[in-house]
């Protein structure tokens, strides 16, 4: 008689952060996974990834009003509220997805695309986290730096 194959294995899952994030020809989510490390916060990934996409993917675009790249990056740099975000926390064999509701259709970032990207489909709660938002002085300069015609729900907030 022939062993018995293993079972496969159901993926275990990750916590991590994420950005949804618009490139010249569509939006694309931005995972960390973390695998060990997770005083990794938003604007960690911002600064040490997400910007360096950004100015990569958009300087042709914008090379009018910004001629380098450098200049692009200091434009960017300071608006790490501008996008929708969120946080996936494990919660026993269970995920929770801290999310500021700000994702629209025109996105196309489905919340089993976010899930999918941290191996936690059909294992998640989805909460809303007011710390998650958009800022909208944040997501106004950023359509106005990347000349983008679609909004997204921001949050008004006095720094004051």
């Amino acid at each position: 008689m022939k062993p018995k194959p293993p079972a496969a294995k159901a993926p275990c899952g990750t916590e991590g952060i994420f950005y949804v994030v618009p490139f010249p020809i569509e939006w694309c989510v931005m995972p960390e996974r973390f695998a060990q490390q997770t005083d990794f916060g938003h604007t960690d990934l911002w600064e040490q990834t997400v910007v360096k996409f950004l100015v990569k993917d958009w300087h042709l675009e914008v090379y009018e009003t910004f001629p380098t790249r450098d200049q692009l990056r200091a434009e960017l740099l300071p608006l790490v509220y501008a996008f929708p975000r969120g946080r996936v926390v494990r919660q026993g064999s269970k995920f929770i997805v801290y999310h500021g509701n700000n994702v629209e259709p025109f996105m196309q970032a489905s919340r089993r695309d976010i899930e999918t990207c941290f191996d936690i489909q059909g294992r998640a709660k989805w909460e809303f986290d007011e710390h998650e938002q958009c800022v909208a002085h944040d997501r106004d300069r950023m359509r106005e730096v990347l000349g983008l015609k679609e909004t997204w729900p921001a949050a008004s907030v006095n720094w004051d």
